[in-house]
């Protein structure tokens, strides 16, 4: 892409950047009001802008020609990729702010429908560029609120609020565990980079669309399951009353997703109730915890393999062998080797090389692996 100068004839004022995130636990809780915890990556979308007399003029590395609008009292009158920048000031506006014309070149290395929220660290770079640009007092916990509208009402993808909330509030080094009720967060120490550790993100190849796919289909199943028990979201179906509310379901893809929900960490099902998580060093809390997100992976095999949902890929775990290697993998033991013949732990386990190859071979595709380092996660958004 040509420099900013070239395109539109003035010097930029700023650059803002917003990363992509992966999961780590909590897949499809975040529109059932649940928790989750994801990390921010280091790659990330870049919004080089200047303001402009008015309307806005949008650019990008991956479309060919700049596009332009004045127009946004309505969803719709902006459509394609430049949607969600429309989104962001349509959304800006409905809530209340004067938003700046402006002049916004974007660049990114953020996967394209790979499940890491390259649409949510679009908007939520957007955004921060137009809150500096107009001089907006927002509060940086109500601006993931904002990017989600933009994506939800005016792009018509029916996302939750992790993926705006990930790219604009997590920190470099930690985790973002967010309560999607009340959307109070906590960081989590998570530093692997400085553990001489990485993360596996695996590429499958299974596109992943918000708007139309099985997401959408998902995220709809959820809600009517949530209306026909009468419940403003599954995370209030306690536990107490899940086999009451299975009972009362006839559909058996509303009885799948009501059911996993409580496999979810203690404080999950409760409505109003204050998460637990394991006290630093509290291994066999942490082994817990693994035992409970491998068991709800495994139970979900059959909606992952739609590519529904983005994040760290554990997706060969089956069963109490595989549990075992996630724990042995999380403590750095599965490393050492086979102890004996009879062990299995060692070259008979599945290494993350190897769950690689059996996805591949499931899907009957080669998927992308990539290792991340996390140094450089959760960027400011003012560069």
């Amino acid at each position: 892409m040509q420099g900013f100068r070239e395109i539109f004839g003035v010097e930029p004022e700023g650059r803002w950047a917003a990363p992509g995130r992966v999961n780590l636990i909590g897949e499809h809780t975040d529109y059932n009001d649940g928790f989750v915890l994801p990390f921010a990556l280091p790659q990330r979308v870049i919004a080089t802008a200047a303001r402009a007399a008015q309307g806005w003029t949008v650019c990008s590395d991956f479309a060919p020609d700049p596009v332009s609008f004045t127009d946004i009292s309505e969803p719709g009158a902006v459509d394609g990729w430049a949607a969600y920048v429309a989104g962001v000031a349509w959304a800006l506006r409905e809530a209340g702010h004067e938003v700046p014309g402006a002049n916004i070149a974007l660049t990114s290395d953020v996967p394209v429908g790979a499940g890491v929220s390259s649409s949510a660290a679009l908007e939520s770079a957007v955004l921060t560029a137009l809150i500096d640009l107009g001089g907006l007092d927002i509060p940086v916990a109500d601006r993931p609120a904002i990017a989600q509208r933009a994506e939800n009402v005016y792009v018509g993808a029916p996302t939750g609020i992790m993926d705006q909330s990930a790219s604009i509030r997590c920190e470099q080094g930690k985790a973002l565990f967010l309560d999607c009720r009340s959307y109070q967060v906590e960081q989590i120490p998570f530093d692997v980079a400085a553990e001489g550790l990485a993360v596996l993100v695996i590429d499958s190849n299974a596109p992943h669309q918000h708007v139309d796919g099985e997401y959408g289909a998902r995220r709809k199943s959820c809600e009517e399951a949530a209306r026909l028990l009468g419940v403003p979201a599954l995370r209030d179906v306690t536990v107490d009353h899940l086999d009451d509310a299975l009972a009362r379901l006839a559909d058996e893809v509303m009885r799948r997703r009501v059911r996993p929900r409580h496999r979810e960490p203690a404080g999950a099902g409760h409505r109003d109730a204050a998460p637990v998580r394991p006290a630093p060093g509290d291994r066999a809390a942490d082994d817990r915890l693994a035992r409970l997100d491998a068991g709800r992976l495994r139970d979900h095999r059959r909606a992952d393999r739609c590519g529904c949902r983005g994040g760290a890929d554990r997706r060969g775990l089956r069963g109490a062998d595989d549990r075992r290697w996630l724990r042995r993998l999380r403590s750095g033991a599965d490393r050492r080797g086979p102890r004996g013949p009879g062990d299995r732990r060692g070259d008979r386990r599945l290494r993350p090389a190897r769950v690689q190859a059996a996805h591949a071979v499931r899907r009957g595709a080669q998927p992308g692996r990539h290792p991340v380092e996390l140094s450089g996660a959760g960027v400011s958004l003012r560069s």
